[in-house]
């Protein structure tokens, strides 16, 4: 049987850890079981698993049907609990810390227009924000987003749609590099 840590949680993880926590109960469930041989579900139940990680074991190797209807024998289950007592290494959840790491390097909203180099043309003192996005290289709602938000002063250009001067956008963005061309 391999034990290279594999990249599946159900066999070095938490379920493989909690049934080799409770290894002796699960042994003594097994030795009381009438049936010699044991359905997929039968056998999640003595490990107090869903059939899902029984099936993922059975698949990788560490669990052998051999029984009637492909049904697992106890003296099979009793050797893999055995097995998972002696080789299942405790599983730390580092989720939150890995969220937490996220958080601080995420981006802030406007990074992509904080950040952007395009030519303005030349001749036009304004620009709609889908052209605006089609020289920045985004979506338009971000352009627009940026406007709503105030981080961007739009001028309205009609009742519902509004324009940025290149000035308006060299104070928003101090970062960006914005050439007239």
């Amino acid at each position: 049987m391999d034990t290279a840590r594999n990249q599946r949680p159900w066999e070095c993880g938490p379920v493989a850890y909690e049934v080799a926590s409770r290894a002796g109960v699960i042994a003594e469930c097994i030795a009381r079981e009438p049936q010699r041989f044991l359905s997929l579900r039968a056998v999640a139940r003595l490990l107090g698993v869903s059939t899902q990680p029984v099936r993922d074991w059975i698949q990788a190797g560490h669990l052998h049907r051999s029984g009637p209807q492909n049904r697992l024998s106890r003296e099979e289950l009793r050797r893999f609990v055995r097995w998972l007592d002696l080789n299942a290494v405790e599983f730390y959840d580092d989720r939150e810390a890995r969220f937490h790491a996220k958080r601080r390097r995420e981006p802030r909203p406007f990074d992509k227009l904080r950040h952007a180099r395009f030519f303005w043309p030349k001749g036009r003192k304004a620009l709609a924000p889908v052209e605006l996005a089609k020289l920045v290289g985004c979506h338009p709602s971000l352009i627009l987003r940026a406007i709503g938000c105030k981080q961007l002063r739009g001028h309205p250009r009609s009742p519902c749609r509004s324009e940025a001067t290149l000035d308006a956008w060299r104070d928003a963005f101090l970062f960006s590099v914005v050439a007239v061309h």
